[in-house]
């Protein structure tokens, strides 16, 4: 995009004399040379001067030398900024984005009425009728493409959720579809029904009130036909009329195909039905109900129905006592011959290299055939109905919008039924048949004709980009630019069929897609891309260059009809008929005499076609006077057509493509090129989804946006990075035995260079710079296995400086900090997984130590060691990460808490358990006075284990009361984890700051720095280490309370009255310990015998249980069951009953057995009773960290 840029830079000069050009266009035969405009002139002002002392020759060189030096100035910002953005310079010139356009449609303030003005005044209406009915056409196809395509062909469409949103945000955002969903969507798209209804009824009065003034035209008793109009063809009228029938065609095509309408409509519908039962609920009343329904009606009635068309047609035409249309024969006739004229000129064109939009008018002229079968009821004509019908070997689908197409066949089969009977069997039933062999025949064709396409489309270019510097004659340049500029869009509505028609056929036929075709329909996309940034790079000479095209076709006009009108001039008797003439040819020389605006063209038209009479011109002339007409269009409406041309929007409902042409493209680098064109034409969406009203279209476009960076990354992106790292593994270590690596033998192993030379690729509103992210994968995968291997140092310092050789990757140093043996695991990584680390560790309180759990069955008997988290290991990463991550750190746990107390609170609020702790706490309640002695009975806690175990077992074989023991347990590990961090934070902060002599008496560095009158530099940097001190002094004297924070921020929610079914949590604390020291105990026993599931420390359920209880603000009401006081009495009690049977086994016949199980018995109630010792050593230490937590 900056070729233009670079030539001028070249050249400073030539960048005013540029500019100058665009203000004073240089005439046909003036030279542009400044030479051959010297000097006659400044001769002749010299000699009127009376006296020259030197003084304007000083000025003008001083101006010069001003401008001399603006010009180098300017030229010399240019190249720094080029110099500058040169690596981040998209390849694809995007035209939205410029902040400085070409508009080249011609305009003026002018109205058709004040065009239309001759001495002939009837003459003057006729025009002025036809030319007003075919502008208002034009605006109603404008309309209707700017405001109603695009959001009736997209409604439907949703967004999916965000997944890096979190899940609450993102359902919110994307919404879905479920109950209600579909009702917003339609009610957000009402008014625009409404205007719809408005446009088509719009639409209807103009078709009404054009087929009227037709008929009135051609009535042979009026004396206007008789004297002129009888061998006038009005054929722009009708064309215009095919226009505006294509339109109402396509929105009913578009309004059939989209089956979301019908669905959300229903839903509306259900919706006010359910309202009208108590409209005072909705703040409404059954007369608005009502009325919003009469405009359900009207809306379905008049377009959601899909009968816009048929409806335009079927209308009343007549004017009872005035007018007569159907029994019109001359209409009839002129009708009729109009459609013949328009046929043969269209099957001429379907085809050939110069097609352009003719299969798009071709619907045009069916609609209009069909009309005039509605319209006059004539079916004398089957031989013409079967050529019709025939175009569907040579036309089989015609894409009008979005994924919408249309079959003209099935067209005629619905609205010409009484034509159908003049068809054979074998025409009537063989056009799926044929329609599935074209298919086929397009799909092994199709490489052939994108190759010559292609090959064309070089050519072209290179024309196109030449300053046809080897003509001399400028006519001789601008007729070549013109027939360029024809070229151009003749290619560009070639590649966009073509493709169209593929994609389109095998969906409406419902047939895959051949996997071999889809590299040929990128190469379409990117070649219909390549094509319009050619022509958008030379916009500044075609800019140029149009207005002198127009006014050269303007010259052959006007050559053209002065002869006509000297003829009429020249004539003896002027009869009517003789004066419309006259007045014709006058006012076509007037309408070529200003801007080629579109009412100045139709009018020329209509004039012209009223000139066009055979016994009047000659075929030449008719020839001569029809092909600059139409060049005048073409050239007037070049950028028009090339953006309708090169619109690539419809690749939104191809996106299925995608994945497949991005997994060529990864394994055929060679046609890397190719992508930033077709990221090009996918950003052509972008427009369109800007239309959408009924959802926001930032959202869809954001999803687009995802979609694309997520299908680039996994398809292309991670597998060049891969490819790049693989191939610099290999190379260094190429001293070794590996395998071979010709990139010609193996599809693996290609190179990924031409990925990595493209410029960065334009995303919608973002970019994405593939070297850039190989660069940051191989940033990351050097560093991670360098911080796992440091030895291998080396190694990864050559990969990077080869990386750099090899493929121009700039990577990042390896600033690694200083190493140590007790890296461990890296904290943030438990942070990311806090919900597996808290479930595969165990705890120890005193030690401040996680230890891994040792599960895994199968793995345990190669498994020799298991991992350790220390207050080292978090020390070293917070050193390696920064103290900035302790908040980070808490947010997670958090957000894990939210989650595990959602858990936690359904167990309580279960019916089996409410019941059973509503129980206890009323039998203890009512009996801790008495029977009890002020204790919770311990018995009573090891029967609440066995019925627990009565309501089943999980597939872990774990009870319901083992499954909230690890919720606990787990909880009390995150506790843990935020313990440990605070710790390991305080140990790195005073192992930093140990260089610090007294922390009463830190000196100001700046203030020394600037007293000694050092450097600048060196008082920032004096700046800078006051700033670290402090930092480091702030954060070793103050510390952030988590346990408090994490207390005070669930505290208040958790006493609510919502969840009063939680405050009966402490009763269930004994079971809890009970069912916690069966379990450490059987862990411990399985320790020495080295079993999955052993382990000799499980702190977190009391931390977790002591959390828990402060939370609830239950402490109180614990400590007032004396349970470990009953626990200990008991366990007192059957260690004395285990002595005594100790003592009686010694005098039984069976004193062998008696001594052994009562050993036994003394062993396991000595285990208990330390376990027990152990959980409440534990359980208040862990109730001293909550002691500044609020109550």
């Amino acid at each position: 995009s900056f070729d233009w840029g670079r030539e001028q830079l070249r050249k400073p000069h030539r960048i005013v004399r540029y500019c100058c050009s665009l203000l004073h266009p240089i005439p046909f035969g003036w030279s542009e040379s400044p030479m051959e405009t010297s000097s006659s002139a400044a001769w002749t002002f010299d000699e009127f001067l009376p006296f020259d002392d030197g003084t304007e020759r000083i000025l003008n060189e001083k101006h010069a030398q001003k401008l001399d030096a603006f010009v180098l100035e300017y030229a010399t910002n240019l190249h720094s900024l080029e110099e500058t953005l040169d690596e981040t310079l998209i390849e694809v010139w995007d035209a939205s984005r410029d902040p400085i356009g070409l508009d080249l449609q011609p305009y003026e303030q002018t109205s058709v009425a004040q065009l239309v003005r001759s001495d002939n005044k009837l003459f003057n209406k006729v025009v002025l009728v036809f030319s007003s009915l075919c502008t208002e056409i034009q605006l109603l196809k404008e309309a209707a493409q700017s405001k109603f395509y695009a959001p009736l062909t997209l409604f439907g469409e949703t967004a999916p959720p965000d997944p890096s949103a979190p899940a609450d945000a993102a359902s919110g955002a994307a919404g879905d579809d479920g109950e209600g969903e579909a009702q917003l969507q339609f009610g957000r798209l009402v008014p625009l029904l409404q205007d719809l209804v408005g446009f088509v009824q719009r639409c209807q009065s103009v078709v009404k009130n054009l087929v009227q003034q037709l008929a009135a035209l051609y009535e042979p008793s009026q004396r206007l036909y008789q004297t002129t109009f009888e061998r006038v063809h009005l054929q722009t009228v009708f064309d215009q009329l095919a226009e505006l029938c294509t339109v109402l065609l396509t929105l009913d095509a578009l309004l059939a195909s989209n089956p979301h309408f019908n669905h959300a409509m229903q839903r509306y519908q259900r919706m006010l039905r359910a309202m009208r039962l108590d409209p005072a609920r909705y703040n409404t009343t059954a007369e608005q109900l009502y009325g919003v329904e009469r405009l359900l009606f009207m809306l379905k009635e008049h377009v959601l129905d899909a009968r816009i068309f048929l409806n335009t047609i079927e209308q009343d035409f007549e004017a009872p006592g005035t007018l007569s249309v159907a029994g019109n024969v001359t209409l009839r006739r002129e009708w009729l011959a109009s459609v013949r004229t328009v046929f043969g000129a269209l099957t001429s064109r379907i085809g050939g290299e110069m097609e352009s939009n003719q299969r798009y008018r071709l619907m045009g002229l069916l609609a209009v055939y069909v009309f005039y079968l509605s319209l006059f009821k004539d079916v004398s004509d089957p031989k013409f109905f079967k050529q019709v019908w025939q175009l569907h070997k040579r036309v089989p689908v015609v894409h009008l919008y979005g994924d919408v197409v249309w079959f003209p066949c099935d067209f005629l089969q619905q609205t010409a039924q009484a034509m159908l009977p003049s068809l054979t069997p074998q025409e009537l039933n063989g056009v799926a048949q044929f329609n599935l062999q074209y298919m086929q025949q397009l799909a092994r064709d199709l490489h052939l004709k994108v190759a010559n396409l292609e090959l064309q489309s070089g050519i072209w270019m290179v024309r196109m980009e030449s300053a046809l510097g080897n003509r001399a004659d400028p006519l001789a340049i601008l007729s070549t630019r013109s027939v360029l500029v024809q070229q151009g869009l003749a290619l560009a509505y070639n590649a966009g069929t073509l493709f169209k028609e593929c994609v389109h056929l095998h969906l409406a036929l419902q047939r895959p897609l051949p996997t071999h075709v889809v590299p040929h329909l990128g190469r379409l996309l990117a070649l219909l891309k390549g094509l319009a940034a050619t022509m958008h790079r030379t916009s500044a000479r075609l800019g140029h260059a149009v207005p002198y095209m127009v006014q050269q076709i303007s010259a052959q006009l006007a050559n053209c009809l002065r002869p006509i009108r000297a003829r009429l001039e020249q004539a003896t008797k002027f009869s009517d008929g003789h004066l419309d003439l006259l007045a014709a040819s006058q006012l076509a020389l007037e309408m070529i005499s200003g801007p080629a605006t579109r009412p100045r063209r139709l009018v020329l038209k209509v004039c012209v076609s009223v000139l066009l009479q055979l016994d009047f011109l000659q075929p030449p002339e008719i020839e001569a006077l029809t092909k600059w007409i139409a060049r005048l269009d073409q050239v007037a409406d070049v950028q028009q057509s090339l953006q309708s041309a090169a619109d690539c929007g419809f690749v939104y409902w191809t996106r299925a493509l995608l994945p497949g042409y991005m997994s060529y493209l990864a394994s055929h680098p060679v046609h890397a090129p190719q992508l930033p064109y077709v990221l090009a034409a996918l950003a052509d969406c972008g427009p369109l989804l800007d239309q959408v009203v009924h959802q926001s279209p930032a959202l869809l476009r954001q999803a687009l946006q995802r979609e694309l960076d997520d299908l680039i990354q996994q398809r292309i992106v991670d597998g060049v990075a891969r490819a790049v790292e693989t191939d610099l593994r290999l190379h260094i270590h190429s001293h070794l035995a590996v395998a071979d690596r010709n990139p010609f033998r193996g599809p693996g192993l290609r190179d990924p260079t031409p990925f990595l030379t493209l410029t960065p690729l334009r995303l919608l509103e973002t970019t994405l710079d593939i070297k850039g992210r190989v660069a940051h994968y191989l940033d990351t995968v050097f560093y991670n296995l360098c911080t796992v291997s440091l030895n291998d140092w080396k190694t990864y310092t050559e990969m990077r400086t080869l990386a750099r050789e090899k493929y121009g990757l700039t990577l990042t140093e390896v600033h690694l900090p200083s190493q140590t043996l007790e890296q461990g695991i890296d904290v943030l990584q438990i942070m990311r997984h806090i919900h597996v680390f808290v479930a595969r560790y165990h705890y120890s309180l005193n030690s401040q130590l996680f230890v891994e759990k040792f599960l895994d069955s199968e793995a345990a008997a190669s498994v020799k060691t298991l991992n350790c988290v220390t207050l080292t290991h978090v020390a070293n990463s917070i050193r390696t990460h920064g103290v900035g991550m302790l908040n980070t750190a808490v947010n997670f746990v958090y957000g894990f808490l939210k989650q595990k107390f959602v858990i936690f609170s359904q167990f309580l609020f279960d019916d089996h358990i409410k019941s059973r702790l509503f129980k206890d706490v009323k039998y203890y309640n009512a009996n801790y006075k008495t029977t009890l002695n002020y204790k919770y009975p311990r018995e009573r806690a090891e029967k609440f284990n066995r019925e627990i175990r009565k309501l089943g077992l999980v597939d872990s074989k774990l009870t319901y009361l083992d499954q909230f023991r690890s919720l606990i347990t787990e909880i009390g590990n995150a506790m843990g984890y935020i313990r440990m961090l605070r710790s390991g934070g305080h140990r790195q902060v005073a192992t930093a700051i140990q260089f610090v002599p007294d922390l009463q008496d830190i000196p100001n560095f700046k203030e020394a720095a600037a007293t000694e009158a050092l450097s600048p530099e060196s008082i920032a940097a004096a700046d800078n280490l006051d700033q670290a001190i402090d930092a480091l002094h702030k954060n070793f004297a103050e510390g952030s309370e988590y346990f408090s924070i994490l207390v005070e921020v669930f505290a208040e929610r958790f006493r609510s009255e919502e969840n009063a079914h939680l405050k009966n949590f402490y009763i269930i604390v004994p079971p809890l310990t009970v069912n916690f020291v069966e379990h450490a105990m059987i862990g411990k026993d399985k320790l020495s015998k080295r079993k999955p599931g052993s382990f000799f420390c499980d702190d977190g359920f009391a931390l977790g249980v002591a959390y828990c209880l402060k939370l609830l603000g239950q402490n109180h009401q614990f400590d007032s069951l004396h349970w470990f006081d009953e626990v200990f009495a008991t366990l007192a009690e059957e260690q004395k009953k285990a002595q005594q049977q100790l003592a009686a086994a010694g005098k039984s016949a069976t004193k062998a057995e008696d001594t052994q199980a009562a050993l036994l018995l003394q062993s396991k109630l000595a285990a208990t009773r330390s376990e027990y010792d152990a959980l409440r050593f534990a359980f208040d230490s862990s109730r001293l960290f909550f002691r500044s937590a609020p109550s």
